[in-house]
């Protein structure tokens, strides 16, 4: 709120008179009050307790969650037309699932706890399989001298002399590890729930593994992070007489699950049927009939899925070259034919994105009637997204798909230009169902 006020983060200035009147705006919008009286959302703020204008010092300063404050942020700058709906904003829905995903008896019942980045992902899967997902919204908060001061959902000491929702839960806790604070906080609070909380069993959906590009050890002293993030999460006390289970989502080193040992085991699994569920809605004209890749790793990872599930579809493999002249490093097609084909290509995480942007290229120049760019993870710092968009210096993708592993970033990403995104919630609600035993493969 003082952000708001001191027009800090370079958010326009509102005055206390300003702010009042958003206010009043925000807590009478009837969109706003569904939000905040969701079924999923425990506790809940019922509707009658924001009517009362005096009850919104007390809902700031004791019920809010981090995302309620983005909320109102995003509702202030709608209102002056400072900004346009983020690509998570715009993602439809979720409707309910049915047949063997949505059938309770297939899979367990989760209490869901999450961090304050995964708080729209658990609403997602709540309303995707009510009958399965409970949500107990959890506070990240500080003390004043910037130590955590955490409270986990599930846990209310003011019920009737102390309600306890996660003693003896299969819990699914929705990580974020996107940057080193929040890892922490949430360390300290996987380590309570392991130590002291007696689940059943816990699930870590851990989608996007920041760490995952360094799990090799290159040169004395050089931390193999990929690496010393499984220990870490090894090193979690047993629940329940069971392993921890992580779940990562097109990790970029698969033989990454193997670090992982002790009291814990990871399966891993992709978000590639959302790409191909994708290209089942295209218009025939328009639809994809060539997948492509920028290197021979990223193929030989994912080249059979699409083979498998697109049949007759090209693949084609770009490659680095170094040119004798200038020793430059040249992205060429190394193997299969984009000529006037419609393409993807497809990695499994985009950064600063200039590998992708130079296969694109490379494709359009061999002949590819479009191209349009599909990661798995968007990472993009430095907001480097900005140069995809039809304006920037990179704008040569037709279109761009993204799934919401990483929700920090795909937040900042706007809606109605080449940018879109695909829920990953009904394949964590399937991945789930399907338990692989031991060590896992990609499903």
């Amino acid at each position: 709120m003082q952000e708001l006020l001191s027009g800090g983060n370079n958010e326009p200035f509102y005055d206390s008179a300003e702010l009042s009147l958003h206010e009043d705006a925000f807590f009478n919008d009837t969109t706003i009050l569904s939000l905040l009286d969701n079924t999923w959302r425990t506790p809940k703020v019922p509707s009658d307790f924001l009517k009362d204008k005096s009850n919104w010092r007390r809902f700031w300063k004791k019920h809010a969650i981090s995302s309620d404050e983005k909320l109102f942020q995003e509702f202030i700058l709608k209102r002056q037309g400072v900004v346009s709906g983020s690509i998570l904003r715009e993602l439809p829905a979720p409707s309910p699932l049915s047949g063997p995903e949505a059938d309770p008896v297939s899979g367990r019942k989760y209490a869901i706890l999450a961090s304050s980045d995964m708080h729209t992902l658990a609403e997602r899967l709540v309303v995707s399989a009510p009958e399965r997902f409970s949500y107990y919204v959890s506070k990240w908060r500080k003390f004043p001298d910037g130590t955590d001061n955490i409270t986990l959902g599930g846990f209310d000491p003011d019920k009737n002399g102390g309600v306890d929702r996660i003693t003896g839960k299969d819990v699914l806790f929705l990580a974020s590890f996107h940057n080193n604070e929040s890892t922490m906080s949430q360390l300290h609070a996987l380590t309570f729930l392991c130590d002291s909380a007696f689940l059943n069993s816990l699930t870590i959906l851990l989608a996007y593994l920041p760490t995952g590009t360094m799990e090799r050890y290159l040169q004395p002293g050089r931390v193999p992070a990929a690496n010393t993030t499984a220990k870490l999460l090894s090193q979690l006390p047993a629940t329940g007489g069971k392993k921890t289970r992580v779940m990562i989502y097109d990790v970029h080193a698969p033989p990454t699950q193997y670090f992982f040992t002790g009291s814990t085991a990871c399966t891993l699994h992709t978000a590639c049927p959302l790409a191909v569920s994708r290209i089942a809605e295209m218009p025939e004209e328009e639809r994809i009939n060539c997948i492509a890749f920028p290197d021979d790793g990223a193929a030989k990872r994912f080249s059979k899925f699409f083979s498998k599930h697109l049949k007759g579809i090209e693949i084609v493999v770009c490659s680095k070259i170094r040119t004798k002249e200038g020793n430059q490093r040249l992205v060429v097609i190394a193997d299969g034919d984009p000529f006037e084909k419609r393409v993807l290509v497809m990695d499994d995480l985009v950064q600063t994105g200039g590998t992708l942007y130079e296969c694109a290229v490379a494709l359009k120049k061999s002949g590819a009637t479009s191209v349009i760019g599909f990661a798995t993870h968007a990472v993009f710092p430095d907001q480097s997204w900005k140069r995809f968009l039809t304006t920037g210096d990179r704008g040569v993708f037709d279109s761009f798909w993204l799934t919401n592993s990483n929700p920090t970033a795909c937040e900042e990403i706007p809606a109605g230009d080449v940018f879109e995104a695909l829920d990953l919630t009904p394949r964590i609600v399937r991945d789930l169902i399907l338990e692989p035993c031991g060590r896992g493969t990609m499903s």
